[in-house]
């Protein structure tokens, strides 16, 4: 038996149940929330598509290959492997869409009060839900090269790549091309959109703090406090996941232009890809005080219960 298997089993499992139940907890305090106000704002939305993104990635990329360290290779069929590759390649997009969503809305909020940026952050809220619809279906649409070369007949004779235990046949070279160019150039869209808001907000805050001796309302002062965090915060979550893109992205570039490379590399590379799904809800649980009451409230009630336990045995 390969002792690394057990060790790839632990790594992985802990990476799903760990990113799982993180995901869980904060969707389902929005879900809270939602139920509670009537009425979600706006980086709200987007944060809870960008979390059930990261919670369905972790589990149709982890979990299959969990089971194929526990000895079930086999267990996806035709239609499973198809249905779960092509679900994770829209959630991947969706994934990176709406970090970059939440970024370029945060540097919108945080643009200098003029004719042009008012008339546009009046407006922008509006224009989330579309959004997000139309980043699903782009992702849906950019992905469709799996459910169209389905699965490979290995028969010598028929391209195909694998993933995981499932084979997927090649298309033509021309729509092969087409498929590699929108996919790659759909994640260097949002990556450089990404940046360029997430530069433009460092922008801001500089000169925000050059400026804040010159404020005299404090309630002025207090808001612009809210708001340098949180840009802060949304800064965080961006440059997680621009560094594992970019790790991914040089593994990738590497195994492609070297004639030989470790067996274990593209595991680490699928680990590594996985990394800020799991990390991202973590980061947000600990700068959004939404999660954190609530999250407090379970504590002291657990504390409580324990309290008096303890008491009614003494």
């Amino acid at each position: 038996m390969d002792l690394s298997v057990p060790v790839k089993l632990a790594a992985f499992t802990l990476q799903t149940s760990l990113g799982v139940l993180g995901n869980i907890i904060v969707l389902g305090v929005y879900i809270h929330i939602a139920q509670i106000q009537q009425k979600m704002k706006t980086v709200d939305k987007i944060l809870c598509s960008l979390v059930f993104s990261n919670m369905m990635i972790l589990l149709t990329r982890g979990s299959p290959q969990i089971m194929s360290y526990l000895g079930h290779k086999n267990i996806l069929d035709d239609f499973g492997c198809i249905s779960i590759f092509y679900t994770y390649r829209i959630l991947r997009g969706m994934s990176i869409s709406a970090t970059c969503l939440l970024s370029v809305f945060q540097a919108i909020v945080m643009a200098p009060a003029t004719s042009r940026w008012e008339s546009l952050k009046t407006k922008v809220s509006n224009y989330i839900l579309p959004s997000l619809a139309a980043f699903w279906l782009g992702s849906a649409v950019i992905s469709l090269n799996i459910p169209l070369g389905g699965l490979a007949l290995v028969n010598g004779t028929v391209p195909f790549y694998r993933v995981g235990s499932c084979l997927f046949r090649r298309l033509e070279p021309v729509f092969e091309a087409l498929f590699s160019t929108l996919i790659n150039g759909y994640d260097l869209f949002f990556i450089s959109l990404m940046l360029l808001s997430s530069l433009y907000t460092v922008f801001i805050l500089r000169r925000h703090g050059q400026q804040v001796k010159y404020l005299h309302s404090i309630k002025t002062a207090t808001r612009e406090s809210v708001d340098k965090k949180a840009s802060k915060n949304i800064i965080k979550l961006t440059a997680l996941y621009v560094f594992f893109f970019s790790v991914d992205t040089f593994i990738m570039i590497y195994t492609l232009t070297q004639i030989s490379f470790p067996a274990l590399l593209p595991e680490i590379r699928l680990f590594l890809s996985c990394c800020y799904s799991m990390l991202s809800p973590f980061l947000v649980m600990t700068f959004n005080k939404k999660i954190k009451i609530p999250l407090g409230w379970f504590r002291k009630m657990e504390k409580s219960n324990v309290s008096s336990v303890c008491n009614g045995e003494m």
